[in-house]
């Protein structure tokens, strides 16, 4: 490898390295261009041969000089110090040690291994090779350190590596706690729908423990929404351990893909890397130690086909039939690994981020995706020893139809597919209700529904069709009236329709009393990084169809609600100067609260869980939404454990399931995306201009949480409080202990929620009843956190 680097680097590669290149640009102006090598993106194996390190030897990490027996000690102080002092340098005292052991080797004829070449080479698991990158050193006027370039690896360390091996290890451990969890386990994930633009992708007909055909992408929408569905599978105080651990390690890879970050962020990353370190000591030394764990069927079979290979092959090579192998003992037992290079490598994230921005820049993701073509071509030929030859010929094949039709297209033709007969019916069975295309709209307009008027429904005729359903009371339409009445006086949105007399409700006209039906809303949002993002509502898909607004009162910053129903009506009220009718787009939804029964924050390490307001007199648990106030769409999961129930709301058409009923409650997710986890952090610098809903909790209060949950050390947090925050708002009273919150839990009917519209003064009494203490503020509002909360000031970005 290191021959062919020195083949680029010749002399006259160094010359501009060191002089630049005068290079005339798109513009026109002659500029000197320096060429500069920023990062390294590779895997372990591929790091530690440019590096010319051994692979996972004594100090095993390319950046440091950590030794392998502590490569555990993630987030210690004696790991943050190592880190930060003790890092790898491609000095002359390096290259001497090199240089005679290679003498050792090739002059006097040492062998390799020869204690008197590992006296140079094994204290920093050196190898004798001169590496080709160590040339940028010996220029003059030139201070570069090689190993600076090696740039983490998130998706082969964490989603590959330190979460996979960790999601093995849980499956291992629910098989030995029974078959029927592992069924559970697989059963939950199958009810999770899709969300996003292939954010989270439908687990509907797979099993999750099987893993088969799991890409990163794969492993992250598992780490994204597991938190539910292992939750009540395992005995406490398992249970609770194992929740914590993957809700902090959930918060982890969201801070660390964040493609924006603030000194903020960064050391909220930093507290949450401590966190993650001490879960998985606790995890491996008491967890772990409680389960009998053995290999998982599908490694036991994967064993079993190695084994089967190995022993033909010596078939083949020695001509005998018989021989000899050691008995099948069945599954063997498995350990949870802990002394992994992996684990360590968590820790220089804060830092590589802070020396070459952020993750997303040199993932090596992009290169991964190259290797479908391959395997593409691999599915297409013969499967033979001659694959590699097939595979260029196919390469050079489909380079030339896109030459061809790049040519074509510059003559203004453009090729035709017609669909085969197959994909015609899939496309037929899959095919939207009828509804008009939307077209591509403006990115600054917050929400598009579409203008088609052939499906429409009579309002009057579906009250009627429905009026043994619940969920359509006898003041649907008044309650619509109010709800348009509201809309056109300038009312604030507060949750509720309004009070508005008959005579004004009178003056409304419904134009041909008809409610024109859509099946799509597509929601424009500002993201965190200041990119432009869209949801797509879709009522059909209950992974789709679930939307979160800024709260208007309450101690949660968002409401949630289902939309059940996408339309528009054209109104006319002479009052308001409306002679003509006027387009008025409205959701039908059906809201959500929070559940009293449960604390869901940083500081307890549980989600937020809500559930559907009780269909009850004076509750409003349906009402309709201006689309203009969606926030975005809001990814909830099911609480599997608490099930279904039936008292929410009697047998309706708009059930969660036709025979079970509603689930009791749900999970909001804030791992779905790195948008809707910065939501919740309030550190977002798109969201600033949605004001406090958008930003609901600080770092002050961040920094309380992780106290209280003694995430962090004394020192760390004194550290957090000089840094400038976003805001410095009082921390939320909710530390409720964990013992009263389990035992407030009961049968499925008790775990109904309150409603989202409750006052602020009703949640008060209702924490007060629970006895909360009010936790001080941390720290002082002083001006300069006023400037920073208004524009940003102070803070440095990272991109």
């Amino acid at each position: 490898m290191h021959g062919v680097w020195r083949l680029f680097f010749d002399a006259q590669f160094l010359h501009a390295y060191k002089h630049g290149i005068v290079i005339q640009c798109g513009d026109g102006v002659l500029r000197r261009i320096y060429p500069r090598i920023f990062t390294y993106s590779a895997d372990y194996p591929e790091r530690v041969l440019v590096a010319t390190i051994r692979d996972l030897g004594g100090c095993p990490c390319p950046l440091c000089l950590v030794k392998k027996h502590v490569v555990n000690q993630l987030g210690t102080a004696h790991d943050r110090l190592n880190i930060r002092t003790n890092r790898r340098v491609d000095d002359d005292e390096r290259q001497k040690k090199v240089a005679s052991a290679r003498r050792f080797l090739y002059v006097t004829g040492a062998a390799v291994g020869n204690n008197s070449g590992e006296h140079f080479l094994k204290p920093q698991s050196l190898v004798p090779t001169e590496n080709a990158f160590s040339i940028f050193d010996r220029l003059e006027g030139i201070n570069f350190n090689f190993f600076e370039i090696f740039a983490v690896d998130l998706m082969h360390e964490v989603e590959l590596g330190v979460w996979k091996s960790l999601f093995i290890h849980l499956i291992r451990i629910m098989h030995a706690a029974g078959v029927n969890i592992v069924n559970d386990f697989n059963q939950r994930f199958r009810k999770i729908g899709n969300f996003g633009r292939a954010t989270i992708r439908s687990f509907a007909g797979t099993n999750v423990t099987d893993m088969k055909n799991f890409a990163a992408r794969n492993f992250e929408n598992v780490l994204q929404c597991i938190i539910p569905c292992f939750e009540g599978l395992l005995p406490e105080p398992h249970n609770t351990n194992i929740l914590r651990l993957l809700y902090i390690i959930a918060r982890w890879h969201g801070l660390a893909k964040l493609r924006l970050h603030t000194e903020s962020t960064l050391h909220l990353l930093d507290l949450t890397t401590t966190a993650l370190g001490r879960e998985i000591r606790h995890f491996a030394s008491q967890t772990c130690l409680a389960f009998e764990t053995k290999e998982t069927p599908k490694e036991y079979a994967a064993r079993t086909r190695r084994k089967t290979k190995r022993q033909a092959m010596l078939k083949t090579v020695t001509g005998s039939s018989k021989v000899p192998s050691k008995p099948d003992t069945g599954r063997k037992p498995r350990e949870f690994n802990t002394n992994t290079f992996k684990i360590h490598s968590l820790g220089h994230y804060v830092e590589t981020i802070q020396r070459l921005g952020t993750t997303d820049s040199y993932s090596t993701q992009i290169g991964e995706t190259c290797h479908r073509d391959l395997k593409r071509f691999y599915a297409t030929g013969s499967k033979t020893a001659s694959f590699v030859k097939e595979a260029a010929l196919a390469h050079r094949r489909k380079s030339n139809l896109k030459e061809i039709e790049q040519k074509a297209g510059s003559k203004g033709l453009r090729r035709r597919i017609q669909p085969t007969r197959r994909r015609r019916k899939i496309r037929a069975l899959t095919s939207a209700p009828a509804d008009d295309p939307l077209p591509p709209n403006l990115p600054h307009n917050h929400h598009h529904i579409g203008t088609n008027k052939n499906h429409w429904v009579d309002l009057t005729h579906f009250i009627e069709e429905n009026r043994d359903d619940p969920a359509v009371s006898d003041t649907f339409a008044s309650e619509l009236h109010n709800h348009i009445l509201g809309r056109l006086t300038g009312r604030e949105f507060d949750g509720e329709e309004g009070n508005f007399t008959d005579n004004e409700r009178a003056g409304l006209i419904i134009y041909k009393n008809r409610l024109y039906k859509h099946a799509h809303l597509r929601c424009n949002y500002t993201t965190y990084d200041v990119r432009r993002e869209q949801d797509i509502i879709n009522p059909r898909i209950p992974s789709r169809s679930f939307i979160m607004v800024s709260a208007a009162a309450g101690t949660h910053p968002f409401w949630y609600a289902r939309v059940l129903s996408i339309f528009h009506i054209e109104v006319i009220h002479t009052a308001f100067g409306i002679s003509d009718p006027k387009r008025m787009e409205v959701l039908w939804v059906r809201w959500m609260g929070e559940d009293p029964d449960h604390v869901g924050n940083d500081r307890k390490c549980r989600l937020h869980r809500v559930g559907y307001v009780p269909n009850t007199p004076g509750q409003g648990a349906f009402g309709f939404l201006d689309p203009a106030v969606v926030i975005r769409g809001s990814h909830l999961i099911p609480s599997f454990e608490f099930g279904y129930t039936e008292d929410l709301l009697d047998r309706s058409h708009w059930w969660d399931d036709e025979e079970m009923g509603d689930f009791t409650n749900y999970y909001v997710n804030p791992f779905v995306d790195r948008d809707m986890l910065m939501r919740y952090i309030g550190e977002g610098v798109g969201h600033r201009a949605e004001g406090s809903a958008a930003s609901p909790t600080s770092l002050a209060e961040h920094a309380d949480s992780l106290e209280k949950s003694q995430l962090a050390t004394p020192q760390e947090l004194q550290q957090l409080q000089t840094i400038p925050t976003a805001s410095n708002r009082d921390s939320t009273a909710d530390d409720i202990d964990d013992q009263d919150s389990e035992s407030a839990r009961g049968s499925d009917s008790e775990h109904h929620c309150t409603d989202s519209n409750q006052s602020e003064d009703s949640a008060s009494e209702s924490e007060d009843s629970e006895g909360v203490d009010e936790p001080e503020p941390y720290g002082e509002t002083d001006d300069e956190d006023d400037d920073i909360e208004d524009g940003g000031v102070g803070e440095n970005f990272v991109y």
